[in-house]
């Protein structure tokens, strides 16, 4: 049985607002978007176009399923935080290195290997994820 924990959701609203943020910058061409898209075999001009055809209702829909995934994230997170004593930044952040290793890390490996995608596309993707989460710990940990 799960032990109650009183949550700061300020807190775990903010890590998961952060993290889209952290994705979009992340995503950019000005740092890992044009190699993301190289290793996904598209071109700027394939982005261009879907972007185009793409309605303001759905890219409003894609950017609010992304802040509910990172909302899910971030309420996961803060949990765990809360029951691993002390809950300490530094308690936190090492925890949040222990979920993107076991589960992130290793999910997206195996997603690489049957997907057939580059190691360059693994990397970039997981190492959104470490810096995402990494910095969602350090929120919730610094306002529980």
């Amino acid at each position: 049985m799960l032990t109650v924990v009183p949550l700061n959701w300020l807190s775990i609203i903010l890590a998961a607002i952060v993290s889209v943020i952290i994705g979009g910058i992340w995503y950019s061409p000005s740092m890992f978007g044009n190699a993301w898209m190289r290793s996904m075999g598209w071109k700027m001009e394939d982005i261009r176009k879907g972007m185009k055809n793409m309605t303001t209702e759905k890219r409003l829909a894609m950017y609010g399923k992304a802040f509910l995934i990172s909302l899910v994230m971030a309420f996961v997170l803060s949990l765990l935080i809360h029951l691993t004593p002390p809950p300490s930044v530094q308690n936190a952040v090492e925890l949040g290195i222990l979920v993107w290793l076991g589960f992130i890390a290793t999910a997206k490996l195996s997603d690489m290997m049957f997907e057939g995608r580059s190691f360059n596309y693994y990397i970039i993707n997981v190492m959104y994820y470490f810096v995402s989460i990494i910095v969602m710990s350090f929120i919730l940990a610094t306002w529980f």
